[in-house]
């Protein structure tokens, strides 16, 4: 763990590797939030991001949240790809949390072209691996993943053209962004570009560090049913309590450690970002743990591995929720579970990203009740999901 601070901790010598180069926009090759390389213009423009985060304190509008309830009702019984449905709530709520849009993919039950552009684009990160070349090349080269790339930026370029007509003084993300593009001095957003390269950091970040974790959940939670029961009884208090007819972010943060555990074990063992961001070495080197390691080398460490060694967790490929609660001695070293990465170059959406999980689950478990699908195990996560 002294290592993962040397080379991400806010005092480290190295740099973003040479990958993130590739997350380029528009004619002018802009950067967004997380493919920013120098440290003080990454600094401008995370306080922006920070300050959206901040700023409301609170996102959530519970409208995505009451058509995934109207869409239970509707399927009234039938069984449910929760993969599927668990993309398109996280999907859905980043639509309105970030530009007050509504994608509308809970209502229709399937997947738009937008969310394939996100597919595709992480399709094609996850094949080049750690040779932003083939990135490079890729984008300018006929082929699908080019065209799912540029009609992404389209997307982008849609949604932020829609957002600067609009008059209405609405508290989303884009709208912090917008307030330092219009101000006579602004921080980090100088151009329409910079806008819309990172209002494709909104659509990928929030979106995709939710959904899985959200899917694995319900996973768990019918593999050990008793989970469901406890989770009932430590939300009972929670409901109608801050929000009217339904469940507050902040009471489920600080009021439900039962539910938080449930969703820390489940990231433990299936982290949306599994990697952290990749790091180069400083021009003179580095030595970790006693090895030198040359100047310019771009390095890797595996949250997976991390979340799965037996060195910071007893029996760490097992699900235990309790490890979070009341068996503290199974964690055996809290700094090994960092699901969003580590250091000032974490995952910015994070915040979101937990309000989104929280709320999901805690509708879903209060106002429904499940089973797997006939003849499934767990192994696909198809089950039955009707109100109760």
């Amino acid at each position: 763990m002294d290592a993962m601070s040397q080379v991400h901790g806010v005092q480290s010598k190295c740099s973003k590797g040479n990958f993130y180069a590739t997350m380029e926009y528009g004619y002018h090759r802009v950067l967004n939030l997380d493919g920013i390389i120098d440290k003080t213009e990454h600094r401008a423009r995370r306080q922006v991001w920070d300050k959206a985060f901040n700023g409301k304190g609170e996102y959530h509008d519970p409208h995505v949240i009451h058509q995934w309830l109207a869409k239970v009702d509707e399927l009234n019984g039938q069984p449910i790809n929760w993969t599927l449905f668990a993309s398109l709530i996280s999907f859905d709520i980043t639509g309105h949390v970030g530009f007050s849009v509504d994608f509308g993919g809970v209502r229709a039950g399937k997947k738009d072209v937008h969310q394939q552009y996100i597919q595709s684009l992480f399709k094609m990160m996850a094949d080049a691996g750690q040779q932003p070349w083939l990135i490079t090349l890729s984008k300018r080269l006929p082929l699908p993943a080019s065209s799912d790339l540029v009609g992404f930026e389209n997307l982008a370029r849609r949604l932020v053209a829609q957002r600067l007509k609009d008059t209405a003084d609405k508290e989303d993300i884009i709208h912090y962004f917008m307030e330092d593009f219009k101000s006579d001095k602004p921080k980090a957003f100088f151009t329409h570009e910079h806008l819309e390269s990172d209002s494709q950091a909104i659509l990928i970040g929030a979106a995709d560090s939710s959904f899985s974790p959200v899917t694995y959940c319900f996973r768990h939670l019918m593999l050990s049913p008793g989970t469901i029961d406890t989770l009932r009884v430590e939300l009972a208090p929670l409901y109608n309590c801050s929000q009217k007819g339904g469940f507050a972010n902040a009471d489920l943060t600080t009021s439900a450690p039962f539910l938080n555990a449930v969703i820390n074990e489940t990231m433990r063992l299936y982290n949306p970002t599994c990697t952290n961001a990749a790091k180069k070495t400083p021009p003179e080197g580095i030595v970790l743990g006693g090895t030198y390691i040359p100047g310019d080398v771009n390095m890797i460490s595996s949250i997976w591995s991390y979340h799965r060694s037996e060195r910071y967790f007893v029996r760490p490929g097992d699900w235990i929720p309790e490890r979070w609660t009341s068996q503290p001695e199974l964690v055996l070293d809290k700094r090994a579970y960092h699901p969003f990465s580590y250091g000032p170059f974490n995952c910015v959406g994070q915040r979101l990203a937990m309000m989104t999980i929280r709320l999901v689950i805690a509708y879903t478990v209060w106002f429904c009740d499940a089973e797997f699908a006939p003849g499934e195990d767990g192994s696909a996560v198809a089950i039955i999901i009707y109100k109760y």
